[in-house]
This record gives structure tokens, sequence and C-alpha cells, in this order.
């Protein structure tokens, strides 16, 4: 499957912004980690990650 632009038929690239920025997540900039309902084993998976400000 491709998506495409109904209207006119090209294909597309979607992409995901970051809401507050517009900036693409796709990059090295952004990283996973583990969310405030996370397990211990989420939490000790991604210990070493950046964590979420408040």
């Amino acid at each position: 499957m491709i998506l495409v632009d109904a209207e006119i038929g090209e294909e597309v690239e979607p992409v995901v912004v970051d809401r507050a920025t517009g900036r693409r997540v796709d990059g090295d900039d952004f990283v996973f980690t583990a969310g405030p309902a996370a397990g211990e084993i989420m939490r000790a998976r991604y210990a070493d990650t950046p964590k979420r400000r408040s």
C-alpha cells in the first residue's frame, strides 16, 4: 500500500512532527523513554535515555 493525494493521485511521504516546534521526529534528536505508567522491565530497558520533563 502507498499513501496518495486523493485529488491528484500522486504519492505522498507522510512525516510525524512535534506539535510544539514543527520539527520532524524521525531524526537522532528524538528517542523513546519509559512513560509514567511503565513497569519495572520497561523502566530498566530505558534507564539510560533522557527523562520526561514535567
